[in-house]
Formats: C-alpha cells, sequence, structure tokens
C-alpha cells in the first residue's frame, strides 16, 4: 500500500499538470508522459482555486478523483475504477463534495428553473435527499468536519448550510457578490467564503463576519 500511494499521487500531479480540461471521449487518445502508467477521472477535471481534485478515503484504500461529471472512485492498490457517484442530473455536475468519513457524497446542478444538491450514499450511489432553496446558481458545496452539516454558496453571495439529515437551513448572506469557494475549519466554528482574491472568515454559529483576508 505504501508503496502504490507515492505512484497514485504521481499520475494525479501529472495529470493536473497537463490535463487540466480533458473530457471523456478524448482522454484516452493523449500520449502519456514518460513515466506515467495510467490516467485517472473522465470528464473535465475539476481545478476550482482552493478545492482540491482528489481525495483519499480515510482508510487508504481508495482514491475519489473529482470530475464534471460525478466522482470517480479507484482502488489505490490496482488503479482500477470502482464507481462513478453522480447525482440525477443531465449535463455537467458544477461541484461536487464528499463527507469526510466518506458516507455521504454531495453533487450541485443549476438550470434556469432549479438549483438544487442532491445527497447520496457513497457506496451505493443512491440519492438520499435533494436540497432546494437557492434562488441563484450553486457555485461550492463542501461538508462539515462532522459529516452532519453541508454549507454551499451561490452566484447571488448567499451561504446557506444545510442539516443534512433533515433539509433544514439557515442562511447566511456575505458582502460578496458571488461565492466562488466555501470551506470549514477542522473545527467547523468557522466557514471560509472566497470571491476572487477577497476571503472572509465567518462565525459558524453567528455568522458575523470574524476576519477579512
Amino acid at each position: 500500500m505504501k508503496s502504490t500511494l507515492p505512484f497514485i499521487s504521481a499520475v494525479l500531479f501529472i495529470n493536473t499538470l497537463f490535463l487540466p480540461h480533458t473530457f471523456a471521449e478524448d482522454y484516452t487518445r493523449w500520449e502519456l508522459p514518460e513515466g506515467a502508467k495510467m490516467r485517472l477521472g473522465k470528464g473535465t477535471i475539476h481545478n476550482t482555486i482552493g478545492k482540491p481534485i482528489y481525495h483519499f478515503s480515510p482508510d487508504s484504500s481508495q482514491l475519489a478523483v473529482f470530475t464534471s461529471i460525478g466522482i470517480w472512485i479507484y482502488d489505490t492498490q490496482t488503479g482500477k475504477e470502482i464507481r462513478l457517484l453522480t447525482a440525477h442530473h443531465k449535463g455537467q455536475s458544477d461541484d461536487t463534495a464528499l463527507s469526510p468519513d466518506w458516507e455521504l457524497f454531495a453533487s450541485s446542478r443549476d438550470s434556469w428553473e432549479h438549483h438544487e444538491i442532491q445527497v447520496g450514499n457513497t457506496h451505493t450511489g443512491k440519492i438520499k435527499t435533494t436540497l432546494e432553496g437557492h434562488t441563484k446558481r450553486v457555485t461550492s458545496v463542501t461538508f462539515r468536519p462532522d459529516g452532519k452539516m453541508l454549507a454551499s454558496g451561490d452566484h447571488e453571495g448567499v451561504i446557506r448550510l444545510w442539516h443534512v439529515s433533515t433539509g433544514e437551513y439557515r442562511q447566511i448572506r456575505t458582502p460578496h457578490k458571488s461565492v466562488n469557494v466555501v470551506a470549514f475549519s477542522p473545527d467547523g466554528r468557522t466557514i471560509m467564503s472566497r470571491k476572487d482574491r477577497d476571503i472572509r472568515l465567518c462565525d459558524f454559529y453567528t455568522g458575523e463576519i470574524k476576519n477579512i483576508l
């Protein structure tokens, strides 16, 4: 296992540098860089500044690669695809996220009429709930470290904090005209929102701005 993880990471690093916008129908046609044995991920690989494009499972046995068509899960020992996690959306997913314990995944998708987030079981791919309420495009989704809540940011500068089990939410309106990325601190007490070079840190419980970076 220890010898496999550096290999997988190296492949991903090469993929990130050379193929940030590779599509499913094209990726196998590209010549592999010297020393690379495979490519991971199909669809457009998400490369949003401030968010990782891959994530190891808690036991390091699996690797998730975030792409425009969903989250690809790979076996880190063999490099083989295990499954594709995708919500019941048509077309591309605007953002995806995994809970820290890898039990849940979330996928946002927008159309002219709907701005929704679907939450599903990572092991089965089955959708458990659909979160609706944003009035503008959902640009970022992320789980709180405890996995019980989900934060989502939209194109209107609004952050919603969802209880995953009930679908209930509360709202934080940021000074941003739009939110590019939302993230939690490791203790779950602080929420970071970013718009271009403007970063705001908000209190999770009160919504008050703690710092502007």
